[in-house]
């Protein structure tokens, strides 16, 4: 399957995707990601060379060859590579109703029941062997040589199954937070913790550093200005929480706006759509 079209990664955070299932093998891209995003499905990013640090739970991890993480949905997250780094990664994204499904299919009850265990029970964070990355890496193959219907099914649950004995018995992650290199990821880690109600100077303040350096150094960073991210981040969290079946009033209550006409606009202007669209729906558009 191909990947669903996108918009600019700096013009959203919550994106979504067509297919149900996605599995992408990339062994020759350089990109260079600039902003975190999330979306309702569920993520497995696998890391097979050159990436440097994943952020996920407000938190940035040390990414290592052979690291696997599982992003649950609507969890904020971000792969970073150096500039210029060719580095190799499968993802794996699966919609809430896939998991549904395998969890309630007789033969295959419960087989995906950790992945909501991660963040909680377990960390975000496994590594495959050797062994198992030669075979998950096979599967891949399998699976976008092949065409849909049972032997999708089946090349999914093996790729799965691989997964589950990776976080199987993984202890909880005992690393600390890692400082990122980058001040733009500073920045966003911070935004992380309080976006709702997070200025400028709070964040200048926090890192020491003046509030025209450090604007002008996150939009050489990423393209786009601290306070228009702090928007988009804004903007995300309303969908997060209209995709879990709140109200827009309710939505436009825990996401920071100043009044409800500028949410309303704020939204209409990013997403193309006013949010009541959104409203009493099991998923986004």
């Amino acid at each position: 399957m191909k990947r669903s079209e996108r918009l600019p990664e700096n013009e959203t955070i919550f994106r979504d995707y067509a297919e149900k299932v996605i599995v992408y093998h990339n062994c020759g891209e350089t990109p260079f990601v600039k902003i975190p995003h999330l979306h309702s499905q569920y993520e497995l990013c696998y890391n097979i060379f050159g990436a440097e640090s994943f952020f996920i739970s407000g938190k940035f991890y040390a990414c290592r060859p052979h690291d696997l993480f599982l992003i649950p949905k609507t969890q904020i997250h971000k792969l970073s590579a150096m500039q210029n780094v060719t580095y190799e990664r499968c993802i794996i994204n699966i919609s809430p109703e896939v998991v549904d499904w395998f969890n309630s299919c007789p033969i295959l009850s419960g087989t995906l029941s950790w992945m909501d265990k991660v963040g909680v029970e377990i960390p975000h964070r496994a590594a495959l062997s050797d062994r198992q990355n030669i075979e998950f890496l096979r599967l891949c193959e399998e699976w976008n040589a092949s065409q849909n219907g049972l032997s999708h099914v089946s090349v999914l649950a093996k790729l799965l199954s691989i997964c589950g004995d990776a976080f199987a018995g993984t202890a909880p992650d005992s690393d600390g937070a890692l400082m990122p290199k980058m001040w733009s990821d500073r920045v966003i880690a911070i935004i992380e913790k309080d976006f709702c109600g997070v200025t400028t100077a709070d964040i200048a303040k926090s890192l020491f550093a003046s509030e025209d350096y450090l604007c002008r150094i996150f939009r050489s960073e990423t393209g786009i200005s601290i306070g228009k991210y702090i928007t988009l981040r804004r903007i995300a969290e309303a969908k997060r929480l209209l995709f879990n079946g709140l109200s827009v009033k309710e939505a436009y209550g825990r996401c920071g706006f100043g009044d409800y006409s500028s949410f309303i606009r704020a939204f209409k202007r990013i997403e193309g759509y006013p949010p009541g669209k959104l409203e009493n729906l099991s998923a986004p558009i």
